[in-house]
């Protein structure tokens, strides 16, 4: 049996975990959809899971070696990594259930073809872009696990201003890195179209609305790690400011005549201007960016008290 990284575990029970009670009635859609149906330990089954950017497959092997999905397709744009998941796909006796396609995203699935895709371990700017190009191909009510490895804020917003409702969030640590991810869709369960994803807060956007809102463990672990990086690097940057108070080192400059050294030092105090116009910036970013995850952070404390 296949066994995933704890990154892509996630990712699989994300996928497969089914919609909550308290999801269905707070968005008054009733219960997880027909095409859903339950497997023994409780994960929805689907009809056709599409992997896009597979790499060696694993994800597909996973799904169908434990009957979460009765067809996987895995997708990449390079040849590459296809010829390693169909390798893998062969050592597992699975060809008959998972085919291998080479795709630029999702341009070569078909509409309606798959209930459920996955696009996992790219840039969120990336991901935007293959949503943006697939936009045709997915249907209302098709689930995204989506796992972006940069841009989250902007990411998270495209998603809610493109009407996606966040219908769960996981976050895990592994190998000395932060995973976040989303699972997503825009209709309900029976067919009909969502009330609007909504606003979300800046704080929201930035962290996870839903990690947020359950008070994930390793989102305050992440929250905690960031604080105290940023904190630092902000009291460099004080620092470094304060060294700078002194001006211009007269030794800089030997020989040439008082005009030589005088525009050795206009040079050398605009590059010092400049160099302290960045800092400023630099600074006031980093304290715009304590704020929030100060913010976010007080979330736990109303529980925890801490």
């Amino acid at each position: 049996m296949q066994r995933l990284s704890k990154r892509l575990q996630a990712v699989a029970d994300l996928l497969t975990a089914p919609i909550s009670e308290e999801y269905a009635k707070e968005t008054a859609c009733g219960n997880a959809p027909a095409d859903l149906g339950k497997a023994p330990c409780g994960e929805p089954v689907y009809d056709c899971v599409a992997d896009v950017g597979t790499d060696h497959g694993y994800l597909p092997i996973y799904l169908t070696e434990r009957g979460l999905c009765k067809k996987a397709i895995a997708m990449d744009i390079n040849e590459g990594p296809l010829g390693r998941a169909r390798a893998h796909i062969l050592e597992s006796d699975l060809e008959a259930y998972i085919e291998t396609r080479r795709s630029d995203g999702l341009l070569a699935l078909e509409k309606g073809e798959a209930q459920a895709v996955v696009i996992a371990g790219m840039g969120g700017n990336t991901m935007k872009e293959i949503l943006r190009g697939g936009a045709g191909i997915l249907e209302p009510d098709t689930v995204l696990v989506l796992q972006p490895q940069s841009e989250l804020r902007d990411f998270r917003a495209y998603l809610a201003g493109q009407g996606f409702r966040f219908l769960a969030e996981d976050m895990v640590f592994e190998d000395g890195k932060y995973y976040p991810m989303m699972k997503v869709r825009k209709s309900c369960p029976d067919g009909r179209a969502e009330a609007p994803a909504g606003e979300f807060t800046e704080t929201e956007l930035r962290y996870g609305p839903l990690l947020l809102g359950q008070r994930h463990p390793v989102l305050r672990e992440f929250l905690l790690w960031q604080r105290e990086q940023k904190e630092r690097i902000l009291e460099n940057l004080r620092r470094a400011e304060g060294s700078y108070g002194a001006g211009p080192s007269q030794q800089m400059v030997s020989g040439g005549g008082n005009e030589v050294q005088e525009t050795a030092f206009q040079d050398l105090d605009s590059r010092q201007e400049e160099a302290a116009r960045r800092r400023g910036l630099r600074m006031a970013q980093l304290q715009e960016e304590l704020g929030y995850i100060c913010e976010a952070l007080r979330q736990y404390e109303d529980v925890n008290g801490q």
